[in-house]
């Protein structure tokens, strides 16, 4: 079964990454070309490295499948969720205050030992 992002064509780092938050996972670039897959919120202890971005899909579609680590809280759920919604309008210039807004939520959620 093909992922959201192979049905649509080639697969690029955006529809990757698409498709991970699909899943509830992220996805990020890694010095020397790398991919790092990972809940939403999680640490280097449940992420996962890969070098290809088919792969990158395909393991958060089974990370989903698995399900989330028991620590998560509504509260940490609550703020990553809106970390994730609010960061769809980051490049866009006609909104204001999304890139504090977001420093201020991710802050936080470092300072829980948490990770976006």
């Amino acid at each position: 079964m093909n992922t959201p992002a192979q049905s649509a064509g080639a697969l690029t780092f955006a529809r990757a990454r698409a498709c991970c938050r699909s899943y509830g996972c992220t996805l990020t670039r890694r010095p020397g070309g790398d991919y790092r897959v990972n809940f939403q919120g999680c640490g280097k202890e449940t992420a996962y490295y890969t070098p290809d971005l088919d792969d990158a899909c395909g393991t958060a579609r089974a990370m989903f499948k698995q399900g989330r680590p028991a620590s998560e809280t509504p509260e940490r759920r609550a703020l990553r969720r809106a970390a994730a919604f609010i960061a769809g309008f980051e490049d866009d210039p006609l909104q204001e205050g999304i890139v504090e807004l977001l420093a201020e939520i991710r802050s936080v959620l470092a300072e829980a030992g948490d990770a976006i």
